[in-house]
């Protein structure tokens, strides 16, 4: 009989949705490309502190809207940077690791959030310019006129945009479509963002399934982060069949986890 299936209770087991949102962290490193923190030295900050940072540096296609001659450190942060998360489902976490012509280079350290609990806090997916057909740079200069027309808006839209396809360059730079070589697709990344005007995320150990590292650190952060069990995301998710229910019953989650 048609309608008579609920559409949350079909969510639970849809193996392509996931109920998680994942924050995979990297090394820190200065100008010179040295590494100052390393990325299982981030995470443990992360989850000392309970608080996900934006890392305050520009991460939106919106900015390429705009004059970057005339854009502060200050502004960069408040209208192009965010707090990042992906929806990839989790046995499939490992494709988002050493990815050739990325710009952030992401380790497997990291924390698998309920997706429900962050869109609560109000983190929300990325806002995707198709710029295939070139046709988006007009689009990205009406968005970056925003910063100025209507800044208190601005600031919780613009650090949500994203493109792919042809990449979206600054007014002034305009000229021939760039050679398809240069396109850049990352929407397959399934990102959310949390606006820098909104981070940190603050959460509790309600708000995460599991955390991520390599499987050489798992007694560290078990020991040091009860009750919260750690998998290695590049291992296969059978290895960990008994975490994973035991963190779906710590949590009283009804969905398919992996």
């Amino acid at each position: 009989m048609a309608g008579t299936r609920n559409i949350d209770d079909v969510l639970h087991f849809r193996n392509d949705i996931s109920p998680f949102l994942v924050h995979l962290t990297k090394s820190l490193r200065d100008g010179n490309g040295a590494i100052t923190t390393a990325a299982k030295d981030v995470l443990d900050g992360i989850l000392t502190a309970k608080e996900v940072q934006s890392s305050g540096k520009q991460i939106a296609a919106s900015w390429f809207g705009t004059n970057q001659f005339n854009t502060t450190p200050v502004e960069t942060a408040r209208f192009y940077s965010a707090a990042c998360f992906t929806e990839t489902p989790l046995a499939e976490v490992h494709t988002m690791l050493d990815i050739a012509n990325r710009q952030i280079d992401l380790e497997p350290y990291g924390i698998v959030f309920l997706k429900d609990n962050l869109r609560e806090l109000g983190v929300s997916p990325v806002w995707y310019l198709n710029n295939y057909p070139n046709n988006m740079q007009q689009v990205a200069t009406a968005l970056g006129t925003l910063a100025t027309s209507h800044p208190a808006e601005a600031e919780v839209i613009l650090p949500l945009i994203s493109c792919f396809g042809n990449p979206i360059v600054f007014p002034g730079q305009r000229g021939n479509p760039p050679p398809a070589a240069n396109d850049i697709d990352f929407y397959w990344e399934r990102e959310w963002r949390m606006p820098h005007v909104r981070c940190p995320v603050r959460f509790t150990w309600d708000d995460v399934f599991v955390g991520l590292c390599p499987e050489a650190h798992i007694a560290y952060f078990e020991g040091k982060f009860a009750p919260i069990g750690f998998i290695d995301p590049q291992r296969t998710m059978k290895w960990y069949a008994t975490k994973l229910i035991d963190a779906r019953q710590r949590l009283n989650l009804k969905h398919s986890v992996v």
